[in-house]
């Protein structure tokens, strides 16, 4: 997504370095450290594998680090990644969209899959389709954390003010 790649360019980060994480998923009943411990040892494999590809010239670089995004909105508080260093570095607007039905009904689905369910060509034309429905009230932004593997640098974007996703920039990936 562009946007994540000005936020990144913005502090100085190769985005071609970091990786995207999109899922985690944990259970009231697991322990309470899974997730981090998880994470930790996940950005270990990750790095070394990455490291290989360098020394076979698969990649230019060392892996830089890990980019994911919160959303306090559905409940996540973000506990686990900050547990193992990821840092807010940016907000952007929370935006849910709904299919609403010929009584009117709303049922949440993401951007992409109404643009499918309504055989239409790009998110951008859902705006104001008459089966498209809207947030009915303010969300909380989502919040876009990174965790760079390089001490020195993460304690830099550390300090650095955090970035804000415009709406249109948003809106436009």
């Amino acid at each position: 997504r562009e946007y994540k790649h000005e936020m990144l360019q913005h502090l100085g980060i190769e985005p071609h370095r970091v990786l995207e994480m999109t899922r985690a998923w944990n259970s009231i009943w697991s322990p309470k450290n899974t997730m981090s411990v998880l994470f930790a040892h996940a950005h270990s494999e990750l790095s070394r594998e990455w490291q290989e590809k360098v020394v076979t010239r698969e990649k230019d670089k060392p892996l830089a680090g890990i980019i994911t995004a919160i959303n306090g909105n559905l409940g996540f508080r973000a506990n686990a990644f900050n547990g193992v260093g990821f840092t807010t570095i940016g907000l952007k607007p929370a935006k849910f969209t709904y299919f609403k039905d010929l009584e009117g009904h709303l049922t949440y689905s993401p951007r992409r899959n109404l643009v499918e369910t309504l055989k239409l060509e790009n998110t951008s034309q859902l705006s104001g389709h008459p089966n498209v429905g809207k947030n009915q009230f303010p969300l909380l932004p989502t919040y876009e954390m990174l965790m760079l593997f390089d001490k020195k640098a993460h304690e830099r974007i550390a300090t650095k003010p955090v970035y804000k996703i415009t709406s249109s920039k948003y809106g436009s990936n």
